[in-house]
């Protein structure tokens, strides 16, 4: 018996669709990482309309996560979370949903009073109070919100002299905020303790990503099978 394979033009084509299936999966895929790409810039641009001067550790904060072989449906982006410290998610939390945020670990350690930063008080490029300030301020009198007052009152007048930072009190005695001597610059109010802060809600997050992915997924899916089809 005599056999012979024909390879025609057909022959060809049909074992391309044949990988149809593998090819929708690798569109799917990469559809998904540009789509992911797509969207970490839109949000990225979200925040820096939203928020005035928006800090690069808050914009570090919001990461990628690209579809693995097993991980297509938890592809997309998330913003960096821990239990302890001041992180990222902790900052935007407030202003995606409203509400209160978490006490700072500065707050803690000034006996669990919130605050709020004084209006006059130098600030970084980011409007806020450098990190330096707060660890010199709370070396020099975080720890003397815990002491019973007579004892407090008598290690402030022993410090009066040495000390920048001071706690700032009331007429009834009563801490309302942080101050500090700047020389010939006078006194600064730092730190105002406040009441738990209430946001509104004002960092679309979610609409924004769904937005978003309905433009680019399709479009990104589109580009990329048409690719693959145009080669059969």
């Amino acid at each position: 018996m005599l056999a012979m394979a024909v390879d025609t033009d057909f022959d060809v084509k049909l074992r391309r669709l044949a990988e149809m299936p593998d090819l929708i999966v690798k569109s799917v895929r990469a559809a998904l990482s540009d789509t992911v790409d797509d969207l970490h810039t839109r949000e990225l641009m979200e925040i820096e309309q939203v928020f005035d001067r928006p800090t690069p550790y808050v914009k570090r904060g919001v990461k990628k996560k690209y579809p693995g072989k097993a991980g297509v449906l938890n592809a997309g982006i998330y913003v960096e979370e821990w239990p302890f410290g001041h992180s990222p998610a902790d900052i935007l939390r407030p202003h995606i949903f409203g509400g209160t945020r978490r006490m700072k670990g500065s707050e803690r350690k000034l006996g669990g009073q919130w605050s709020a930063m004084g209006n006059a008080y130098p600030k970084n490029q980011y409007g806020n109070i450098p990190g330096g300030r707060y660890t010199q301020m709370l070396n020099e009198v975080g720890a003397l919100l815990d002491v019973p007052t007579t004892k407090r009152t008598a290690a402030e007048k022993r410090a009066k002299k040495g000390w920048q930072f001071f706690i700032v009190r009331n007429e009834s005695g009563q801490p309302i905020g942080v101050g500090e001597k700047r020389g010939n610059a006078g006194v600064k109010l730092m730190l105002t303790f406040t009441r738990q802060p209430q946001y509104q809600k004002r960092f679309n997050y979610f609409e924004v990503a769904e937005r978003q992915v309905a433009y680019s997924l399709p479009l990104h899916f589109n580009r990329i099978i048409g690719r693959y089809m145009s080669r059969l």
